[in-house]
């Protein structure tokens, strides 16, 4: 794997670590997120969609070098 490529994988890694995590969060049996303004809910939300977009366009790219 190229220097960039490893990167990217680090990357990759690093942001699946951080999309479950925000999933683990944003569980409808978590408190502290029910707790949360209504809008800080719908804010983490749209960001964890964000993340997940970018997880996928990673996935694609590393897929990519595989083929």
């Amino acid at each position: 794997m190229l220097p960039y490529q490893r990167r990217v994988a680090d990357e990759r890694a690093d942001l699946a670590l951080k999309v479950a995590n925000l999933e683990a969060f944003i569980n409808p049996t978590n408190g502290v997120f029910l707790s949360l303004l209504e809008t800080e809910q719908n804010n983490l939300t749209t960001q964890l969609g964000v993340l997940k977009e970018y997880l996928t366009i990673l996935n694609r790219r590393i897929n990519a070098w595989l083929n």
